[in-house]
């Protein structure tokens, strides 16, 4: 691992707001904040922020998702988009509960503890819902059936 490696947390736990930032020394440092809507753009905006910050790949050593809250959509889209990158880059993901955390420093704390360096056996992220999703059927397609 490279001296600048980076560990990245990105929090979809509030609606409409993908927030990322790189973990150091329990600290979220460089944190950005974009726009986003029902999960759309969620790759989009990881690679911008590791332009922004000038990030390569090699210099991620993790990706921590604080998720629990939020959007069904944005939490499906990231929990794809991250198990697509452990298993295609190899990059080391985990997923955190913001809600299991009395505040942030327990959780950026847990985020620090969780082992990082270990080879272990890819382990897929699983969403975790606020709540059950809430998908309807367009009415415009439901009466053209008629």
């Amino acid at each position: 691992m490279n001296a600048r490696a980076s560990l990245l947390v990105i929090d979809i736990t509030k609606i409409g707001v993908f927030r990322i930032g790189m973990l150091q020394s329990g600290c979220l440092v460089s944190v950005r904040e974009f726009a986003y809507a029902h999960g759309s753009c969620f790759l989009k905006h990881l690679t911008q922020y590791m332009k922004l910050q000038k990030l390569k790949e090699d210099d991620v050593r993790g990706i921590a998702l604080v998720e629990g809250r939020g959007s069904f959509s944005a939490v499906r889209a990231a929990v794809s988009v991250l198990n697509a990158l452990q298993w295609t880059k190899g990059v080391r993901v985990a997923g955190f509960d913001c809600r299991s955390y009395a505040d942030e420093t327990h959780l950026y704390e847990a985020i620090v503890h969780f082992s990082w360096q270990a080879r272990m056996a890819r382990v897929p992220l699983h969403p975790l819902y606020q709540g059950e999703p809430h998908i309807t059927v367009s009415k415009k397609k439901l009466f053209s059936r008629l």
